[in-house]
Order: C-alpha cells, then structure tokens, then sequence
C-alpha cells in the first residue's frame, strides 16, 4: 500500500535460550551487544528475511515470537527494530558465534539500557497467557504447532515434511509455508478476534473449489488452518488486462451466491452495516491518539477539520445508499492484488482474515481503484475501465443500470472512509506495536486526495 518507506533500520534479536533464562549476545569492539543486521524496513509482519539472516550467522535453530516495535538507538543511527525470537534445540545448543549470557551477570549492564528493560520484562513474562489467543508468541507453541502439522500431513497423503519456514508473524496471525514430499503448503494460526476464517475457508472450498486453495486440515478450537499451495502467479505482478477482469468477475460471482445468506452469521463473521459508519464516524475522528495528530507520520488539524467538515457528506451517502436496496454479502476485507492467485484454472483467492458482512463494492474497490492497477495498467487504454466493467456485469442483472452507476459512483466515495473506520474499531484495539498504527492517519490521507478529485 505504500506505507512503509525505503528506509534502514538496526533489526536487533532478543534470542531465548532453549531451556534457561539467558539470551544470546555477541562481542564487539564497543562490548556485548544483541545480535543484529542493518536492512531496508519492512513490514514488521514480515520475518522471513531476519531469520534467514540470523540463523545463517550464529547457527542456531529460531523462530520469531513477536516484533515489539520500532526504538531510538545511538546518535545518526538507524532505529532498533527489536524482535523477540525462540532457539530451537537440546539445552547443550552453542551458537556459531556469542554465547548465552544471564542477565544477572553484571555483564549484561553493558546493553543498552532500553535493551536491558526489554529482556528482563520478556524474561518475566515468559509463561504469562498471551493475549487474544495469540499463543504462537509464546515459547513451546512452534513444536506444538509443526507436530500437528506434520501429523495432518501424513493422514492427507502429503508424505513427511522437508522444510518448515515462518514467513509472517504479528498479531494477527502466524503463517509458515511447509515444503512436504507431495508439493508445499501453508500453515496459519489466528487470534480469537479471527477465530471465524478456518471455518469460512473451510465453507468456501466446498461451495467455490476452484476459487478457493484446496484445505488440508483445520483445527477450530486452536484457530489453525493448514492449505495447500494456490500456485500461479500473484495478480499484482500480472500487466494483462483479461487476467484482471477474470479475477473482478470471479469476486462478483462469488459475492453473488452469497447475497442475503444467514449462513455467513452462523460461521461468526463480523457484521459491518453502513449505519454502523454513519454512527461512529465522528468519534473516529474525534480519537488525537489513532489519529497520531501533529506527528510527522499522523494527522495535522487542518486534515482533520477538513475530514469533519467532510464527514456529513459521507453520512449522506451512507443514507442514499440504503435507500438504493442493496443487501448485505460476503466481504473479502482485504482484496488486494496480493490475495489473488492467477492459475490455469483462473483466480484463487487467500486471506479471508478480514472477511464480514458488508456491502458489496466496498471492498472491491482495492482492486478497482488501487494503486496496483494503475501501476501495471496505467498505460493501457480503457483498461480500468474494462475491469471495473468485469465486477459490475455480473450484478447489472438485478439492480439495472442506473441503480448500478450511482451504487458505484457512491462507493468509491464511501469505501475509503469505511475502510479507515474498520481499522480504527477491528485492528487498532489489538496493536501493541506503533508502526501499524500509522494506517489509519494514511488511509484518512487517501481519503482526503479521494475527495480533492472528486470536488475537481
């Protein structure tokens, strides 16, 4: 989406030892010091890359429990991007370069302060319940977790397990990808807050084979979902029009089948109805601290009084909308290029972690008038317009045309607005981190140039 920078940051480790309260460290000129590597950001989700780092350096088995954020370092230095990480192996485990250091060894006093702060409040809180259900940050869940997998493997046909690789870790969830003897597959585990994307994929695959990755296992009650490759290619990096349309007509189908059906309640989805935006709208803006208002990264006051003055427009057109009739349907949530598989077969769709009951068009519009279309579209004539044709055809059928254009014409002024509110009521109340925080002041960014265009 843009949001994080190309810039460096000092990704730092604090690495548990296997068995005892102790946390790796390495010698340097200037002293001990945590294990660490100088890279461009990322997402903080994104683990991948530390580990293949770290675990190449120092030879020891790890995973990442959590990212806990961004902190200041030395004076001219990139920021300190400190995860907490879990070492895999017998209690005898030497590392290929440091040692394992106690923290009451007055050793330890040579940290950083903010170092030392942050391992001796982990250390502490290491068999503590972990909150929402997120019990992947905590130390024992990965062998937990790859037994289950491994076993489930086995009863599907998928042979033995070669390789298991954490690629994301947050508060959202944990994915790893498993490379079997039959083909490779991913793993997720969710929080309570999202305990109802198992058992919708689960629903979708038996209703919807083709668009959805075929489902090897699930287990409820953990909130696991273990699914096979969908291979292809991501829509994000494919600059073919026709290819688009098919994944715009596919969505508007599916959404389509599930129009008015009680069964999306009974899977547990959230329900996210426009009176609900229309309602709580003001105090989103009303909320300085999600706002991040007057940092460099947030919200100034003019923006946020422009917003205000905007905001009984939007209640406007949150009325009109109701009045047009269009019933509530599945929602994706999160239908960017990058949850969208191009096959042979046609367009799979992954990630339903975000998924309600909504309004169409909604959430159709990152993938209509996402910056990922322009990008690799951009230069095409009528190609925009041939995807948008693509997901409104197939409900031209019951709305008709001019209840079609005007649905759509609202839509793309109400979509930013609700897609900010989702984040401030579903992903703020359970960050622990500030990076991801700065969405919001974003998203109501885009909304305000949205506006800005539509005035011209």
């Amino acid at each position: 989406m843009g949001l994080f920078k190309p810039v460096q940051l000092h990704h730092v480790a604090i690495l548990s030892h296997p068995s005892e309260s102790c946390v790796l460290v390495v010698h340097s000129e200037e002293g001990l010091s945590l294990p660490s590597f100088v890279a461009e950001e990322r997402h903080p989700a994104e683990v991948g890359h530390v580990l293949q780092r770290l675990q190449g350096r120092l030879g020891v088995p790890m995973t990442v429990l959590r990212c806990l954020g961004n902190f200041p370092s030395k004076v001219g230095a990139p920021p300190d991007r400190i995860y907490v990480m879990e070492s895999h192996g017998p209690a005898s485990l030497r590392p290929s370069e440091g040692e394992w250091l106690d923290m009451t060894d007055p050793r330890a006093r040579e940290l950083p302060p903010v170092h030392q702060r942050l391992i001796n409040s982990w250390l502490e809180q290491r068999g503590a319940p972990r909150r929402d259900g997120r019990e992947w940050s905590a130390h024992g869940w990965w062998d937990e977790a790859t037994a289950w997998i491994a076993r489930e493997l086995q009863v599907a046909g998928w042979g033995s397990v070669q390789e298991i690789e954490q690629l994301r870790t947050w508060e959202f969830s944990c994915v790893l990808r498993i490379r079997a003897a039959r083909g490779e597959c991913f793993f997720k585990a969710l929080p309570h807050a999202h305990a109802a994307e198992p058992r919708l994929v689960r629903r979708l695959q038996q209703t919807h084979p083709l668009l959805i990755p075929e489902v090897i296992a699930t287990d409820l009650e953990r909130r696991w979902l273990l699914l096979a490759a969908a291979g292809g290619e991501l829509l994000e990096r494919v600059a073919d029009p026709s290819t688009w349309e098919a994944a715009a007509r596919a969505y508007a189908g599916l959404q389509r089948q599930w129009v008015g059906h009680e069964a999306l309640f009974s899977l547990g989805l959230n329900h996210l109805p426009l009176t609900a935006l229309e309602r709580e709208f003001d105090a989103l803006l009303a909320d300085d601290a999600a706002l991040l208002l007057d940092t460099p990264e947030g919200l100034t006051r003019a923006q946020v009084g422009r917003l205000r003055a905007w905001a009984e427009e939007l209640k406007g057109c949150c009325r009109e909308w109701a009045s047009l009739g269009i019933p509530e349907t599945l929602e994706h949530g999160d239908l960017w290029p990058s949850n969208i598989f191009t096959t042979p077969s046609g367009p799979v769709f992954i990630d339903w972690t975000d998924a309600a009951i909504a309004p169409p068009l909604l959430g159709a519009w990152m993938l209509l008038e996402g910056p990922q279309l322009e990008a690799l579209l951009g230069r095409v004539p009528g190609a925009r317009e041939r995807v948008r044709e693509a997901y409104l055809r197939p409900w031209a059928e019951e709305w008709g045309p001019r209840t079609l254009e005007r649905a759509f014409a609202l839509a793309r002024r109400i979509a930013p607005a609700f897609h900010a509110w989702r984040f401030h009521r579903e992903v703020l109340p359970h960050l622990e981190s500030r990076e991801i925080g700065e969405v919001l002041p974003f998203l109501l960014k885009n909304l305000l140039e949205t506006e800005q265009g539509h005035a011209l």
